[in-house]
């Protein structure tokens, strides 16, 4: 049996850790995708740690604070599984991107303290559908996480975006060497030939490089998938410029995929 090592992005926004945590140790890591142009498809929202976010109504910036009188009561008197209270603290602080009749969803930026811990919180909290004797008037929480906020790539899916270790690039590289690990299910298996370059921004600070790949339509199961190698060809040699994940919302530098035991 062969030897499978684990593999972590250091620093990848806990959003991701979910689906990307681990993958088998690609047979070979030399690049063998080369894109020179990005493909068109423009983005139109976001994602948090996997749930949709609307752009529009996340630009609107309309605070918690605003919410009708109802809607208000029924979000400060929302509980958790446990009956604590799951009511937002500061609710000048957190943004609506989405209210109804049967709950609200929420946002809340914030500055990262370390890559782990995103640079947005989420909160959604409404009437759970299904549970027997379940109060319609109570709202309960439904979700509540931090995040990265991410471009929706949609129709094409998320992926994470790391350096190659045997590939790591110097300031005379014009060809940067990436790992991209699709997010969704896909038994494990790595992306190869799926992966697109949505945009890439080559500026005097950062070359900005934003990945995504064309999702599989079959069911497969939900093993971390292999990365795959990726190959994004620059107009000029690198320098001393970052390299960042174009996929966020807030770019950040691509890390190193990092192995251990």
């Amino acid at each position: 049996m062969n030897a499978v090592r684990t593999w972590i992005s250091v620093g990848v926004t806990a959003a991701l850790l979910v689906c990307a945590g681990c993958a088998a140790e690609p047979g070979g890591t030399a690049p063998v995708s080369t894109v020179d142009e990005p493909v068109d498809s423009p983005v139109a929202d976001y994602q948090c740690n996997g749930e949709p976010i609307d752009a529009a109504s996340y630009a609107a910036d309309v605070r918690a604070d605003a919410l009708p009188e109802s809607t208000a009561t029924r979000l400060a008197s929302a509980v958790d599984d446990l009956g604590a209270s799951a009511a937002p603290d500061d609710l000048s602080a957190w943004i609506v991107v989405e209210q109804g009749e049967t709950g609200v969803t929420l946002v809340r930026p914030h500055a990262a303290a370390d890559a782990l811990g995103g640079d947005h919180d989420l909160l959604k909290v409404g009437v759970l559908a299904g549970l027997e004797g379940e109060d319609a008037d109570v709202w309960r929480l439904v979700r509540s996480a931090s995040c990265s906020l991410a471009l929706d790539p949609a129709p094409l899916a998320l992926v994470t975006v790391n350096l190659d270790p045997d590939h790591l690039p110097t300031s005379d590289t014009t060809e940067l060497a990436l790992l991209v690990t699709e997010l969704a299910c896909n038994g494990g298996q790595d992306a190869q030939g799926r992966v697109e370059l949505l945009s890439l921004e080559q500026n005097a600070d950062a070359v900005i490089v934003h990945v995504a790949v064309q999702p599989r339509d079959v069911v497969a199961t939900c093993p971390s998938n292999e990365p795959t190698p990726f190959t994004v060809v620059l107009d000029s040699p690198l320098g001393e410029r970052e390299i960042k994940d174009g996929a966020l919302l807030v770019p950040r530098p691509v890390d190193v995929l990092t192995p251990f035991d």
